[in-house]
């Protein structure tokens, strides 16, 4: 294959890739980065996660559903993410679940599993309420019998627990003094030392580097200390009347961010942050306003431009958390599911060795098809397809008090008694992106009127197709032996140069155009 056919290959791939991005609450009032051509504004942005663009100031609105303009962040691959209104998005997506999941949320939803042939597992947890570290590790973890996809197994399973996070004391200090801006001149707020937890107040504007001031931004920065494992939570809070946006960051002794938020959720301008401790250490908390965050931690004067201002109070916490593991004996290609109501707010998946192999603290069950069977709708949603069998761990985390998992496992739709057919399509589609999120009907170019861009001719078209049909075939079969599902049994691959397009007109079709673009 030439040299430039294997560039288009490439070129290809990224053109049809789809990124799934983090969950990073953005809404906020309408506020934006002041920097010109050539400042680190937008790269700093991207760094955090944070958008470099006016925020919407209808983020808090959510008495009506309306879809957010441009494609949806969380499955197109853009070119800048940084320019998506995730807070937008956010609240378009978990009305779309509510809608979809409407008592999911709540501690009180067996909606979906009543309609099972079976009735589920009910497993309480066996970890004394008002107590913590029995079940925190894998190695410790609740083993939750016969559910499975066995004969002898229940596919779905209700667990019930608590968390008991260590209670905090909190001790009222006095506001801190100008100039705080940075990790040598923080406050030493003595949590995790003398403390547990300091309530305090500030204000953002006030130093030497506000809007009325130099300009570069202000920021107020605490010390705190912890052990590896601990849980550090921090909530900022403005008066409600106020157009104060905060946003928040946690920074190591180096000076290397660990954590960040903008809003704590969708419903509000204020910024709240529950992290574990990676090691034991220093950290400085910073609190600053939307969108002024320092570029270099220990220099106060360093941020690009004074923004949101205004007062706030600070709960700053340091403590041990509470974390319930639950193991479960699955087989490879197993597909489970997880939801979780009530007090959690994060939900994990570890495999046999107690590495985590997919964790959440959102609900994106909007991406699952209409017939999918896998639960949604909660604080937090999740699902893994096993690759290795054995037992795996599911671990939950979050707020004090009672939580609700739904845990559902059901076997590849591959290995029903239906082929399933992927139809990889060239020529390109009129295509209804509504079904799963999309902008309505686009029109999806066919490849050959990308091959100019690439640098390719006509006589290059057959064997690109040709080229990724092979690589498609050969991906698609190891896949899925590494699954347990016999590829010449349970899959065939199609395509438009050999093959009639039976998209739409057989079942167990899937079409997958090759081609196309997110514009």
């Amino acid at each position: 294959m030439s040299k430039r056919l294997v560039t288009a290959v490439v070129a290809l791939a990224l053109v049809g890739c789809a990124a799934v991005m983090p969950g990073v609450a953005t809404a906020g009032p309408s506020q934006k980065i002041s920097a010109g051509p050539g400042d680190r504004a937008d790269e700093i942005a991207k760094e955090y996660g944070l958008p470099s663009f006016e925020k919407s100031k209808t983020g808090l609105s959510r008495s009506k559903i309306v879809r957010p303009d441009g494609p949806n962040p969380y499955l197109a691959l853009l070119e800048d993410p940084s320019k998506a209104d995730f807070a937008a998005w956010d609240i378009y997506l978990a009305q779309k679940a509510e809608r979809r999941y409407p008592s999911a949320k709540t501690m009180a939803r067996p909606n979906e599993l009543q309609r099972q042939t079976r009735p589920p597992l009910v497993v309480d947890e066996e970890e004394p309420d008002g107590s913590r570290g029995s079940n925190d590790t894998y190695q410790t973890a609740q083993l939750v019998k016969r559910f499975g996809t066995g004969k002898r197994d229940r596919s779905t399973a209700r667990i019930l627990g608590q968390l008991d996070n260590e209670e905090v004391t909190f001790q009222a200090i006095r506001p801190t003094r100008e100039d705080d801006g940075s990790i040598p001149k923080a406050r030493n707020t003595r949590v995790g030392n003398n403390f547990d937890g300091i309530t305090t107040s500030g204000t953002i504007g006030d130093g030497p580097h506000g809007s009325a001031a130099s300009g570069s931004g202000d920021f107020d920065a605490y010390k705190v200390t912890g052990k590896a494992g601990k849980r550090l939570v921090a909530k900022v809070a403005s008066d409600p009347s106020s157009d104060f946006d905060s946003v928040i960051a946690l920074f190591d002794a180096n000076g290397d961010i660990v954590d960040f938020n903008d809003d704590a959720d969708e419903t509000t301008f204020d910024s709240a942050l529950s992290t574990s401790l990676p090691e034991d250490g220093t950290y400085y908390f910073f609190v600053a306003g939307f969108f002024s965050v320092p570029e270099d931690p220990f220099d106060s004067s360093s941020g690009f431009g004074a923004e949101s201002e205004g007062d706030y109070g600070l709960e700053l916490s340091v403590s041990d958390a509470d974390v319930d593991t639950y193991a479960v004996d699955l087989e490879v290609g197993d597909v489970l599911g997880l939801s979780v109501a009530g007090s959690a707010t994060f939900l994990g998946i570890q495999d046999s060795t107690g590495t985590l192999v997919h964790g959440s603290a959102q609900d994106a069950s909007f991406m699952y098809p209409s017939e999918s069977p896998l639960p949604g709708g909660g604080n937090a949603v999740n699902d893994h397809v096993v690759d290795a069998a054995g037992t795996h761990y599911i671990s939950v985390s979050g707020d004090s008090g009672r939580y609700d998992v739904t845990a559902e496992v059901y076997r590849p739709g591959s290995e029903g008694e239906k082929v399933q057919t992927l139809y990889l399509d060239f020529d390109g589609a009129r295509l209804n992106t509504n079904i799963f999120g999309g902008p309505g009907v686009r029109t999806l170019s066919p490849m050959r009127s990308f091959l100019g861009g690439w640098g390719l001719t006509n006589d290059d078209y057959e064997p690109l197709a040709r080229e990724i049909i092979r690589s498609v075939t050969e991906n698609v079969q190891r896949d899925l032996r590494r699954s347990g599902v016999d590829p010449d049994t349970r899959v065939r691959i199609r395509n438009s140069l050999d093959h009639r397009d039976t998209f739409g007109k057989q079942e167990h079709v899937s079409r997958i155009i090759i081609g196309g673009t997110i514009k």
